[in-house]
């Protein structure tokens, strides 16, 4: 049984000397004073060295313990041998047999799991001093790290300053070259003087000639004094216009620097205008594509005809010029296949803000205060064609409006800014917006009681001060609306908007003066 337990042990020796060597990243560790588990098993803690056991190969003794007056029990055991491969150097444990026989004393045994757990404490402290170890190595690996970034940044750093030198050395070589430049220039200033220095010479011997002449020299020395005062004062004219074309000069560089900036300013603004106009084209052309459109929805179902004895003309687009005010020429509404009626007059009808009376087939709304006022009129509005006919007039000042809310649906507020889902025909007059006392004639699209969109807008030729028949068309499955004043086709517009339903109609006003009458809605 002791001998199981010491071969247990030791092979959980051998296993726990693996775990833990393997935890060692790098180094060869010096031996301490006490024997470690390699120096027991007496093998390598390296696969790559082969290291000299600190003691040496040790040799098990199988101890049988002999008490007088009791039988000997012998425990012989057979030689066990563990080979260790470390670094290609086997290593034999040799257990031998032998036989202590101890007379008359007693016998002080220490249990084999006292010398385990002792080898395991001592094995487990050298374990945190290898653990040490590491953490110190990382340390070192870190700073070791941080040095070689600082090192790569110095050898940038030194790539950079040797660009910075070969562009040193270059500018050096051009001053060089100036350097011979100048100095070749200098010896030419040096002949010059060198010339000079000879006419001196000639104009002393000259004046020597004249047996001191004092007098001659004086007086041409004087003449000369007053050409060269002379030569001053031209010069002082000549410096003074200078100084004054040089102010001249600055003044118009000045005025030129500015004149540059406006001209920056102004093709700034060409530029923005530019694509003001590219924009407006394009809006252009896609109104004239959606016009287009429409016109063909609106022929094809037969609501719009040729007008008889007239040329078709191309749809015009809306401006805001009286010249060209958007108007259609050629083409009229036929109003003949809508022959069921679905509502006559005003019966039924509720007024939501403003004040109104009704007399008979004439409705009007005379508070000149109210800016939304409605008469709303039950009508259940499906996927069929519509025609609404009215008319209309606003005897009221400045800024009025008049118009009729089609195919609405979903009302909340009754003070809203709009009504809920539908669509609006409007005709208004706002000199102050505007800057004229034109009629517009205008489309909306209602999404809700607060948001609507205007999708078209045009100058009415005639006003509305005096009494106009309209007529409205809509076709929600062939996407159009078509607007007739006084039989003259005022516009038809696609309209993409997916209002095919509505149970009510709503008459509205903006300012007093306004009324309606013989109001009547129709279908096919």
């Amino acid at each position: 049984m002791s001998m199981r337990l010491r071969f247990s042990a030791i092979v959980c020796i051998l296993a726990l000397s693996s775990v833990w060597s393997q935890d060692v990243s790098a180094g060869v560790f010096e031996p301490s004073g006490t024997p470690s588990a390699y120096d027991i098993l007496g093998v390598s803690s390296l696969d790559g060295d082969v290291q000299t056991p600190s003691t040496p190969a040790l040799n098990v003794v199988d101890v049988t313990v002999v008490v007088e007056d009791s039988p000997v029990v012998e425990e012989e055991a057979t030689v066990v041998e563990e080979e260790a491969t470390v670094v290609e150097e086997e290593v034999t444990v040799v257990v031998e047999e032998v036989t202590v026989v101890v007379e008359d004393s007693p016998v002080v045994e220490v249990s084999d799991e006292q010398l385990l757990m002792a080898e395991i404490e001592r094995l487990l402290v050298e374990r945190d001093e290898l653990y040490g170890t590491i953490n110190e190595l990382r340390a070192e690996n870190l700073e070791l790290a941080e040095q070689a970034g600082e090192a790569e940044y110095f050898i940038k750093r030194v790539a950079e300053l040797e660009i910075e030198i070969t562009r040193l050395e270059g500018i050096i070589v051009e001053n060089e070259a100036a350097l011979v430049a100048a100095d070749t220039r200098l010896a030419e200033i040096e002949a010059q003087l060198v010339e000079e220095g000879g006419r001196l010479a000639d104009a002393e011997a000259r004046l020597a000639a004249t047996d001191g002449g004092t007098a001659a020299v004086a007086s041409m020395l004087a003449g000369k004094d007053a050409e060269l005062s002379v030569k001053d004062a031209e010069l002082s004219v000549k410096a003074t216009e200078i100084s004054i074309k040089v102010a001249e000069l600055t003044e118009k560089d000045a005025l030129i620097a500015s004149m540059d900036d406006e001209l920056r300013v102004r093709e700034s603004t060409i530029a923005a205008k530019d694509e003001a106009i590219a924009s407006m084209k394009a809006k252009l052309e896609a109104t004239q594509a959606e016009a287009a459109a429409a016109l063909a929805a609106a022929k094809a179902t037969g609501t719009v005809v040729q007008v008889a004895s007239a040329t078709p003309a191309m749809v015009a687009v809306p401006v805001a010029s009286k010249a060209t005010s958007g108007y259609l020429s050629g083409w009229e509404l036929d109003t003949s296949k809508f022959t069921k009626k679905l509502r006559d007059g005003f019966g039924d009808s509720s007024a939501r803000m403003g004040s109104w009376k009704i007399v008979g087939a004439m409705a009007s709304q005379a508070d000149s205060s109210q800016y939304f006022s409605r008469l709303e009129l039950p009508l259940a509005q499906g996927k069929a064609p519509m025609l609404y006919r009215f008319k209309a007039r606003s005897t009221g000042k400045g800024w009025i409006g008049l118009g009729l809310h089609l195919y609405v649906e979903d009302v909340l507020k009754k003070r809203g800014y709009g009504e809920g889902k539908s669509l609006l025909v409007w005709f208004t007059r706002d000199s102050d917006a505007r800057g004229d006392d034109a009629t517009y004639l205008q489309l909306y699209r209602s999404d809700n009681d607060v948001v609507m969109e205007r999708m078209f807008d045009a100058e009415l030729a005639d006003g509305i001060e005096s009494w106009r028949l309209v007529e409205v068309v809509y076709d929600p499955g062939a996407e159009y609306i078509a607007v007739s004043v006084d039989g003259v086709l005022r516009i038809v517009y696609k309209t993409f908007f997916g209002r095919d339903a509505g149970a009510t109609a709503a008459l509205r006003t903006l300012g007093g003066g306004v009324s309606f009458s013989e109001f009547s809605a129709w279908t096919e």
